[in-house]
């Protein structure tokens, strides 16, 4: 058993994700914590290319699923947790050679280039 576990970038490759994540709630001690990130699927960028490319369709050759506020919310809900918060993390971009990013304003929550989930048993 587990006071703390970590899962950044994981939970998009996960075909079951709700067990993946009631597996997670089982390995942790009673008042454990688990911290998931996870890219926001309406992340401004993503939102920028498919005005030229057309909605991503998944499952992606990169991603099984991407989340958006309510798919998250709303998956987390469904899980054993007790308590959870969705945090926005990060409004930007990144290139091979360029990273942009800056601390996202709660105002432009839909818009953040990921998500901070933290879940408490």
């Amino acid at each position: 058993m587990f006071d703390v576990a970590v899962s950044c970038h994981v939970i998009e490759h996960i075909e079951k994700d709700l067990i993946a994540i009631n597996q997670l709630y089982h390995a942790l001690k009673a008042g454990g914590l688990a911290f998931i990130t996870t890219p926001n699927r309406k992340r401004l960028i993503r939102r920028i290319i498919e005005i030229f490319t057309g909605p991503r369709i998944f499952p992606h050759w990169e991603h099984v699923r991407e989340y958006d506020f309510i798919d998250i919310t709303e998956l987390i809900e469904r899980s054993l947790f007790e308590s959870a918060e969705v945090v926005p993390c990060g409004l930007g971009f990144h290139t091979r050679w360029f990273q942009c990013y800056i601390q996202c304003p709660i105002l432009l929550k839909d818009f953040a280039a990921i998500w901070l989930i933290k879940l408490k048993k």
